[in-house]
């Protein structure tokens, strides 16, 4: 047999009864809001800089970047595009989007990310062989 549900108001609701808050209150008093991002504000200057040089030099430059330890953080395409993604989305935030460097910054994201699927297509077909033969031999048909 299935209990039945009790209706009866709890606590909880009884002492709020008389109270309305708006969502966005509710979710931001449990949700902080992000604060400055301290791996772009360290590259943010420098990228700046860069920028009216190129695409080629602003990615020669992030493949050549490294913090404190003396790590490489963005000799990956993958790693080049989330720093440009960040780079530009703060750009855009800050109303610089008319900017020389935006328009500089935003090719050079589109060419990281035109590599980044160039080598996600290649490491594709190295490991999985199988699948583009099927899909080889079904092409005559």
């Amino acid at each position: 047999m299935i209990p039945s549900i009790d209706r009866s108001p709890t606590r909880a609701s009884q002492a709020n009864a008389g109270t309305v808050t708006d969502l966005d209150t509710r979710v931001g008093a449990t949700v902080p809001l992000p604060g400055p991002d301290p791996e772009l504000e360290a590259i943010y200057s420098q990228l700046l800089e860069r920028a009216p040089e190129g695409r080629t030099a602003v990615l020669n430059f992030l493949k050549q970047y490294a913090n404190g330890d003396g790590a490489l953080l963005y000799k990956t395409a993958q790693g080049q595009m989330g720093i440009l993604q960040k780079m530009l989305a703060s750009m855009k935030s800050r109303g610089e989007e008319g900017r020389p460097e935006y328009k500089v910054l935003s090719d050079t994201f589109a060419s990281a990310f035109a590599s980044n699927a160039l080598i996600q297509q290649f490491m594709q077909d190295v490991f999985s062989p199988e699948a583009q033969a099927e899909l080889e031999e079904d092409s005559g048909w």
